[in-house]
């Protein structure tokens, strides 16, 4: 029985930092845009580029997430 806590706990631990860091990949990434953009800021026109791209992109994400919960 301790064998499976420990292992639960683990795979929770796992989970965590597996969380962490894509949270991290996440802001470096964003920084990174922010850093271009201040020293190349975009035109509005590129600015709706990158929201519509953005947003198809994470409706297909969703759509991956929903079809392995289901």
């Amino acid at each position: 029985m301790r064998d499976n806590e420990a292992i639960s706990a683990m795979n929770d631990l796992n989970i965590r930092i597996s969380d962490i860091d894509a949270l991290i990949s996440f802001k470096l990434r964003l920084i990174e845009m922010l850093e271009r953009d201040v020293n190349d800021p975009p035109t509005q026109e590129e600015v709706q580029r990158r929201l519509n791209e953005s947003n198809r992109k994470l409706a297909a994400l969703r759509a991956d997430r929903d079809a392995l919960v289901a």
